[in-house]
């Protein structure tokens, strides 16, 4: 598992910089113009991780590639529509196996089923609709003034609590970060 850790820095970045978390250390101060001055700590961020997006209106788990997959089946005549009205193939169906990365530092095995191989997603979907219909509960708390999503089931309890975008509305998707395992039951799959 390779891991980095990054200081508090005061930098300066556009706002697409910050959304994308591609946030550049500016060394001089007086060319501010549009650009916004910003305090930042990261916690320890795992380069091998994958974020997953929390989505009540995803219909299944979906990824873009068969990383962290296993029992994969092929697939040729299935389609998903999408939230921009397109239609895209799915060309695998399987198991998804990781380590969930808590912001405690801590990680949480994960064993997802009927998880779709969806290439050219741009983001993984974590199915909230899926596990609701499985008997998982899905949750709310307020941490230091941020909405986190919990799913819960019996002494189980996953947490989406990272702000990936936000939207003009002040909206913003939770997501979660899962390192994909490599065992040789999924390298064998691995494309």
């Amino acid at each position: 598992m390779r891991q980095r850790v990054l200081q508090v820095i005061v930098t300066t970045a556009t706002r697409k910089d910050i959304e994308n978390q591609n946030v550049v250390q500016n060394r001089t101060t007086t060319q501010i113009e549009e650009e916004h001055a910003l305090m930042m700590s990261y916690y320890t961020h795992n380069e091998d991780a994958e974020m997953w997006i929390g989505d009540t209106g995803a219909t299944c788990h979906m990824k873009s590639s068969t990383e962290g997959m296993y029992d994969l089946e092929k697939c040729s005549d299935i389609k998903i529509d999408t939230a921009n009205g397109s239609t895209s193939s799915v060309t695998h169906i399987g198991k998804y196996k990781g380590n969930v990365l808590c912001s405690n530092g801590k990680t949480k095995k994960i064993v997802m089923k009927n998880v779709k191989v969806v290439p050219g997603l741009v983001k993984n979907l974590f199915s909230l609709s899926t596990v609701m219909r499985n008997d998982w509960d899905l949750l709310t708390e307020t941490r230091n003034n941020v909405k986190i999503l919990k799913i819960k089931k019996g002494d189980i309890e996953y947490e989406f609590d990272q702000k990936v975008s936000k939207n003009a509305n002040g909206g913003y998707l939770m997501g979660m970060q899962i390192e994909p395992t490599k065992s040789e039951e999924t390298k064998k799959y691995e494309k």
